[in-house]
């Protein structure tokens, strides 16, 4: 009698995963709301579900992604 060695794979490894939750105005929304982020950079408002980058500059903001933050007239 022939036994199968049962084998399994890690796909991942080890993962280590840790979400930092903020809150702040959305952008978006316009609303007070809570942040959550698994990157160190791409916050999403829990609220409108709108993807959005932390700005520091005197003040923390939430500027949706793809938005340009030098002013609708000003290409860059």
């Amino acid at each position: 009698m022939a036994y199968k060695k049962k084998t399994t794979h890690k796909i991942f490894g080890k993962l280590d995963l840790a979400a930092h939750v903020t809150n702040g105005m959305c952008s978006h929304c316009h609303n007070e709301s809570m942040f959550i982020s698994l990157t160190s950079d791409v916050y999403r408002c829990v609220t409108c579900g709108s993807d959005c980058r932390q700005r520091i500059n005197g003040k923390i903001s939430y500027l949706p992604i793809g938005y340009n933050h030098l002013g609708p007239d000003v290409q860059g």
